[in-house]
């Protein structure tokens, strides 16, 4: 017998969106009591360009996948190549729902409800829901589970150190040698005498994490760079004291702000505000957004100062190198309320 609703979540080619993507749907699924099924898409082409997109999104993708026998299918999901493939799956149920995560091309009205934050500076819309950050699922036990890894890792006493979570080029901002530099002098006045924990990402150069492979790391450091072994994210959000986390990924920001413990943004360059004067990287690619953002329509780019702006009155968070009190270090517990929010909005949704 199928099912009265079933909760599919469709994955998207990016990690942080994939973090999303299923943060949303095991919260709707258990506060639904409905099964959830994931899918994953086989892209024609692995890289999205100009002139792939139009196979890439191709409704015929949906073929191949299969949904869950059920009366009304709830689609999750989020990417430009994915949104055709949504909702031609949404209309292969007999009462299909689409939940676009981030920024559509499509209008609002495409998609049952597009969850997104104000970096895409989207219209108002009664089927939009803007959030000040992005989901995740961060909670006191997905917290201690992230610590059943600390042995595999080495790390030492909870509480104490500074974890700095490192990402990569992002639109007008480039993570190369001048910011690993700056990252590591700010770091290392921000930890003083105790520990840094530091892990880097798929985007991170491969000339960053070298700068970072060579830099002399005290005895009680920890450099654990991407791919190296166990992936060791979760757990400095678990362990760590307080949090550094580069500017580029409001995923991972909205993340460790979700801890509750005291974060600091590394700013690429002028993100806190212009001109700061801060030494910075450049590339061609960095430099043809920046052309594009002030040049071309504004759904082409996304302006990430529109998120720091709304969060400056929050006590925990501020742009490194402010200090962080004494007090501060090991404090705060873990929240979502995005995604609360997100799950009331979802719930209305689907009443009669």
């Amino acid at each position: 017998m199928a099912a009265p609703l079933a909760i599919v979540a469709l994955r998207s080619h990016r990690a942080g969106e994939n973090g999303q993507i299923e943060a949303l749907a095991k919260a709707l699924s258990q506060h639904l009591g409905a099964p959830l099924e994931t899918l994953t898409p086989r892209w024609r082409l692995p890289q999205a360009n100009l002139l792939s997109l139009a196979h890439q999104v191709s409704s015929r993708g949906a073929a191949p996948l299969a949904l869950p026998s059920a009366k009304c299918h709830l689609v999750i999901s989020a990417a430009l190549r994915n949104e055709a493939l949504a909702r031609a799956l949404a209309r292969q149920s007999p009462q299909g729902i689409t939940i676009f995560l981030g920024r559509t091309w499509a209008p609002p009205d495409a998609f049952s409800l597009t969850v997104t934050t104000p970096q895409y500076r989207r219209p108002t819309h009664p089927k939009v829901l803007e959030n000040p950050l992005t989901l995740h699922g961060l909670n006191e036990a997905a917290v201690d589970a992230a610590r059943e890894v600390e042995d595999a890792l080495s790390l030492g006493e909870a509480g104490e150190a500074l974890g700095v979570l490192i990402g990569g080029p992002s639109g007008p901002y480039t993570l190369g040698p001048k910011s690993a530099r700056r990252l590591l002098t700010e770091a290392q006045a921000l930890a003083g005498d105790r520990a840094l924990w530091v892990t880097t990402s798929p985007r991170t150069p491969a000339a960053v994490a070298a700068r970072l492979t060579a830099h002399p790391w005290r005895p009680q450091d920890r450099f654990l760079p991407w791919g190296s072994g166990p992936n060791p994210y979760r757990a400095i959000l678990a362990r760590a004291g307080a949090l550094m986390v580069t500017g580029d990924s409001i995923a991972m920001v909205s993340e460790a702000l979700g801890t509750g413990k005291a974060v600091r943004v590394f700013d690429l360059g002028d993100m806190a505000q212009r001109g700061s004067g801060r030494p910075r990287d450049r590339s061609v690619q960095s430099l043809a957004y920046s052309a594009l953002f002030h040049l071309g329509p504004q759904r082409l780019s996304r302006d990430l100062r529109c998120v720091f702006a709304g969060l400056r009155d929050q006590p925990q968070f501020a742009f490194s190198p402010t200090p962080i009190p004494p007090e501060a270090w090991g404090q705060g517990r873990p929240a979502a309320p995005q995604l609360e929010a997100t799950l009331a909005r979802i719930t209305a949704l689907l009443r009669p």
